[in-house]
């Protein structure tokens, strides 16, 4: 039957709603694979505030640039809310900045209804840029209070940001700079309602010209005035000083001595118990030259007098040479001091805590460790707990002693017992540097790296036609600093690649997207690369020889059907001074494109081109870009008969990189000239290619839209489409990602015969996952049905509704019920936007902006309706549809089908 007019009129309505730009679908996530647990990335210098019956930690984190490869950023800014027990309330932290460039050295203190965090960030300059101070205030439900940072000082110069604290009502941030060659303490405050009231910040203390330099300034409200610490240079040695001011800054009384034994005096930090206060110091060469750091410490009453001093009580001491660093920390846990510190051990570092008495007696002299799991902890912060006791925070590096690290807490009750609370600094994994290969019925298969801390897994996810996400993400392998995956697909299968500790291992992957067998080692080797012909996968990668300076391109062979690595040894392909590349399934057998340098630190780098026979013996090879210039990063996409090389023309290290390509032509040979993909201002980079059947599409991550790019390589993702006779049908390129946060690592693939799957790494900073996320688009020729579920199961179970036809005007279109009850009054129900919502038992899909009923079905339970698709309907526009069915074995007497969503390619 003829679909009825009334949905013909519905359709004809569809004219004139917004469409997508040039046949883009809109990005889609990648569910599944959000197992939280310590971020990946290097996570630094925790410090803690508690407030009301919470803590704030905050810290300086690195998850937007979790592998060397590709920075996107300096350090961020993130925290964490924590209950009296020191577990987080929320399920993830949050980002207090993810401004451009680095952001270091947090503060926080709480003034009694909001936190406020200061930092130094760098802030762009019209030649380069600046360290800024800056602040923003935290809400007590973990709410940003200030779109934008308080700048408390443009620029600070040679000077260091030293502490913020709070005489409960509005802050007070102190610092060190300089005016001409006098060196000072600086301080500005801060309002509770954000208003920086001191525009230009108080000189607080000056020591006079240079070299007698204050630096190290801590600071704590108690009574009515702060203490101000700092260290300075003396007499050939270091001190510790103070000085008291009230709420206004004014000072009370003057500068005095905390410290003064002789030896080098540090690294002060100072906490209050709301009636007086207690300074810590790192102190070193206390018993010779070279003599190792030792903590001290001494009370101070609000009047400034200074009860254990000029030596201070012993807090840890060693008497003994080498470590110099113990940084300690302190905090009141309501009946008395706790002080943390960093101390060696064999093998590595550990933080420590002693308890102090309120009347200035060291409970655990050299102190007991918080967590003796681990090898490597430094940088720790301590303060009280809400009811009593403390918690401690450090940065710890267990899983990867020495280099990435944590942050980790241990809560401690006030008779020194510790418990660790696990990493505070928490994540979902980061998806990363992801490749697609094209699989059957016009779909693909995504592989990527999922990283945590100290843990990396190998996935790999179908997608179908549309682009959309088959089931959930399966793994491959898991172990220890896995990475660079790829994927090719011969026919039936497909052969996932990563790099490793033990060099390049693979395994097969079944068309049904279930994994083959065990992982295998291929070859030595890493920065791998995999393409398919008929039964042989052949595998690339670069391997050092016996002199470490020379490294080549080596190929191995892998059997489709048995998983066999059919060579006895890897073959020399590519020579010599190789840093990347690339391999790709061409006239019966394989084409290699590497990136060579003429020695070992030559900047500049040409790409060559080598056949490689089926049976992995290479052809001649060629060379047609110029050893003068930075020619990067090939990648390779194979049309009908030709090749398309792209590359990135410009080094990493320079201000603008551009995307060339050049066809490639069965010999091979040298098609045209250097084509010019996209020359856009700023930088273009790491691109991918894929054929779609008549056009090639290629994609890049891009820093256009960076306006920091100088010192901030945050990129976008952007793509072009390119003849196969090498025009450029998008010079300005088409954005898919375009945003403040890290979009990057792009992968292309080919989905049917005429649309690319174009797949990117996106930072999504919110729970859940608050880390990088794969996601993707498809660029051409969209299938124009989605099945979006929600079907509600009657007497046949669930009705199904599909759709026929490409939706171009003037062709036949039809939908398709079954498995509806037989016999049974159906309404067509049409939206042109997705409702969602509860209705009769089940979903109600579209949102019913028309209802067309007087359906009926037949004896089987199926419905068939025609029509003919219009004209002038706008490229991306969307119908949904869903059909209802009365049916007594419904909950309310209905039954549905599944949501379709149906939209113009």
């Amino acid at each position: 039957m003829k679909l009825a007019l009334p949905i013909v009129c519905a359709l004809a309505l569809l004219i004139g709603v917004s469409s997508a730009v040039g046949q883009v679908s809109r990005p889609d996530f990648l569910t599944g694979d959000d197992l939280v647990a310590a971020a990946a990335g290097d996570q630094r210098t925790p410090q803690l505030a508690s407030g009301g019956d919470m803590i704030l930690a905050v810290w300086q984190d690195q998850r937007s640039s979790p592998i060397l490869s590709g920075q996107q950023s300096g350090f961020d800014l993130f925290a964490a809310r924590l209950d009296a027990q020191g577990m987080p309330i929320d399920p993830l932290p949050f980002a207090v900045s993810m401004a451009a460039g680095t952001q270091e050295t947090p503060r926080v203190a709480w003034n009694g209804t909001a936190w406020l965090v200061a930092w130094v960030g760098q802030v762009s300059t019209e030649f380069y840029y600046t360290d800024a101070l800056l602040a923003v205030r935290i809400a007590a439900d973990g709410t940003l209070l200030d779109s934008e940072p308080i700048v408390v000082m443009a620029d600070i110069g040679s000077g260091t940001f030293g502490d913020v604290a709070s005489d409960g009502n509005g802050w007070a941030v102190f610092f060190t700079g300089w005016s001409g060659a006098t060196a000072w303490v600086y301080g500005a405050r801060i309002a509770a309602d954000g208003t920086l009231v001191d525009q230009t910040p108080k000189g607080l203390f000056s020591p006079g010209g240079s070299p007698y330099t204050p630096y190290g300034v801590s600071a704590a409200w108690a009574g009515n005035r702060y203490l101000v610490t700092w260290s300075q240079w003396a007499a050939g040695l270091d001190d510790v000083r103070g000085r008291m001011f009230d709420a206004t800054l004014a000072p009370q009384g003057g500068a005095f001595n905390l410290a003064t034994a002789g030896d080098y005096e540090v690294h002060p930090d100072v906490a209050s118990s709301g009636n007086s206060f207690f300074v810590v110091w790192d102190r070193y060469n206390n018993c010779c030259v070279g003599g190792a750091s030792a903590a001290y410490g001494t009370r101070v009453t609000t009047a400034g007098e200074v009860l254990d001093g000029p030596v201070g009580v012993a807090i840890y001491d060693t008497d003994g040479y080498g470590f110099q660093g113990c940084e300690p920390a302190v905090g009141w846990d309501g009946s008395q001091w706790v002080a943390s510190w960093t101390a060696p051990e064999v093998g590595g570092l550990t933080v420590k805590v002693a308890r102090i008495s309120a009347g200035g007696v060291v409970l655990d002299f050299n102190g007991f460790s918080v967590d003796p799991a681990s090898p490597r902890q430094e940088s720790s912060a301590v303060v009280g707990r809400p009811g009593g006791g403390s918690l401690v925070a450090w940065q710890d590096s267990r899983v990867n002693v020495g280099q990435a690290a944590d942050i980790h807490g241990a809560r401690l009750e006030t008779n020194g017992l510790p418990t660790p609370v696990g990493a505070l600094s928490l994540a979902a994994p980061a998806q990363v540097r992801a490749d697609a290969a094209r699989g059957p019925s016009g779909g693909a298969l995504l592989a990527w790296t999922s990283m945590l801390s100290g843990s990396t897994r190998v996935l790999v996810q179908g997608v179908t036609a549309q682009g959309l996400p088959l089931g959930e993400p399966l793994e491959v392998a898991t172990g220890t600093k896995l990475g660079n995956a790829h994927v090719a697909w011969n026919g039936s299968l497909w052969l996932v690649t990563w790099d490793g500790p033990g060099g390049v291992s693979a395994r097969r992957v079944g068309g049904d997207h279930l994994p083959l067998g065990a992982p295998f080692l291929v070859m030595p080797g890493s920065i791998n690369d995999v393409a398919a012909q008929g039964d042989t996968f052949l595998v690339t990668a670069l391997v050092p020889e016996p002199n470490p300076e020379l490294v080549n391109v080596r190929s191995r062979r892998v059997s489709a059907s048995t998983g066999a690595v059919l060579d006895a040894s890897s073959v020399l392909i590519g020579a010599t001074y190789a840093t990347a590349q690339t391999i790709e399934a061409f006239e019966g057998g394989f084409l290699l494109a590497w990136q060579r340098h003429t020695t070992h630190d030559q900047p500049y780098s040409s790409i060559l081109l080598r056949a490689v026979s089926v049976d992995n013996v290479p052809g001649t090879q060629l060379s047609f870009t110029s050893t003068s210039s930075y020619n990067q990063m090939p990648a390779l996409a194979a049309g009908d008969g030709t090749m398309l090389l792209a590359w990135q023309l410009g080094s990493f290290f320079s201000t603008n990189q551009d995307v060339m390509a050049r066809l490639i032509g069965p010999g091979p040979t040298l098609i045209g000239g250097a084509i010019t993909v996209s020359a856009g201002p700023r930088s273009e980079q790491l691109p991918s290619a894929a054929w779609d059947g008549s056009q090639f599409v290629v994609a890049w991550q891009d820093v256009r839209a960076t306006q920091d790019y100088l010192f901030d390589l945050r990129t976008d993702v952007y793509a072009a489409r390119v003849t196969a006779a090498g025009a450029v049908l998008d010079p300005d390129g088409v954005p898919l990602a375009v945003d403040t946060v890290p979009e990057a690592w792009v992968a292309a693939a080919p989905l049917g015969l005429a649309s690319v799957l174009v797949a990117w790494s996106d930072f999504q900073e919110f729970v859940p996952y608050a880390s990088y996320r794969l996601s993707s688009s498809v660029i051409g020729e969209l299938s124009p049905w989605i099945d979006e579920g929600a079907a509600l199961a009657g007497s046949g179970g669930l009705p199904a509704l599909d759709g026929e036809g490409l939706l171009h005007a003037g062709t036949a279109m039809g939908l398709n019920l079954t498995g509806a009850a037989p016999l049974a009054p159906t309404t067509l129900m049409l939206g042109f936007t997705e409702l969602g919502a509860p209705f009769m038992g089940g979903v109600l899909v579209p949102q019913p902006d028309l209802i067309v009923g007087g359906l009926l079905t037949d004896a089987a339970g199926a419905l068939h309706l025609g029509a003919t698709w219009p004209a002038g309907i706008p490229s991306g526009s969307s119908l949904f549809l869903q059909g209802w069915i009365a049916d007594p074995a419904g909950p309310w007497g209905m039954s549905a089908s599944n949501g379709l969503q149906a939209f113009t390619p």
